[in-house]
This record gives structure tokens, sequence and C-alpha cells, in this order.
């Protein structure tokens, strides 16, 4: 006997019913997009930086684990998928310090009504937005019927 995992993906956008087939969780099916809060590091590697301001040079002791950190992504079907064009999420990480748990996470949107500085971490609860402190930030500052994605449509109190 033989077996092969596939991944059903669902769009994200509230009450469409849109499903997608995959065979590795990192795939997009065909006609989809991937919006990542990541996506702008895609060309980010670790060692020496200069920085734009001041002209300097410096070495950027972060991994790709630490950029990385709070990220989150959206799949969006062939009818969804320009609805973020006008709001893509960013989010790029700190190094986590050993004294501390909690990493700071840099949140902001291509809007450029948002930057942010937060932690990566969790909420508890039932609340239909989601849990993590970083993303959770970014749906706050989006226009309601964009954060009605947030919710798959479900009705979400203020924060």
């Amino acid at each position: 006997m033989s077996t092969h995992t596939i991944y059903r993906v669902t769009c994200d956008a509230p009450h469409c019913s849109a499903v997608g087939i995959i065979e590795k969780i990192t795939d997009v099916p065909d006609g989809w997009r991937r919006v990542s809060s990541a996506d702008h590091l895609a060309d980010w590697r670790p060692g020496r930086r200069r920085n734009p301001s001041t002209g300097r040079q410096y070495t950027d002791k972060r991994s790709p684990w630490d950029v990385s950190a709070g990220s989150f992504a959206l799949h969006l079907c062939p009818a969804d998928s320009t609805a973020f064009d006008g709001h893509l999420p960013r989010t790029e990480g700190a190094v986590m310090l050993a004294r501390e748990r909690d990493r700071r996470v840099l949140v902001s949107c291509s809007c450029g009504a948002l930057s942010r500085t937060t932690k990566d971490l969790l909420w508890v609860g039932r609340d239909p937005m989601p849990t993590s402190e970083v993303e959770r930030t970014w749906w706050l500052h989006l226009p309601a019927e964009l954060q009605e994605y947030a919710t798959r449509g479900r009705v979400m109190e203020s924060a």
C-alpha cells in the first residue's frame, strides 16, 4: 500500500466556498493567490547591510527564523485575488533576546496607514479575529469590508 497526502485549501474570503487542492503545503492552487506578510522579505539575506539614511554598514544578526517571526498568509481564489491590493500586510521580526520570551515584530501595511511594533504572542479566547497579536494588529486597521475576511463573514466585536 502507498499513501499520498493532499491538502484542501479554502478561500479566505467571507461567504466564498471556493476550494483548491494542492500536494505540498507550500503550493498555491492554479489561478489562486497567496498573500503573505513576508512577501517583501523574499530577497532578504543575513549579513552586512547598508543603512540607507546614513550610508554606514552594519551587520544584520537576524536569522531567517527571526525575520519571518509573526508572518501570516491569506489564500485567495481567482474571484477574490485582488481584494487586498491596496492593503498588503508586511511583517518583519527582530532577534529574539535570550532574556525575553516575546519577540518584537514590525507590522505595517502597503497603504501606509499602519507601522507599529508589537509582540509575537497569541491571544486566548473564542474571538472570531485571528489569535496572533501581530496578525490582529494588521486586521484591525483595515476598513470593515476587508476585516470581514479575517472572520470569514462572522460578526466581530471591535477591540
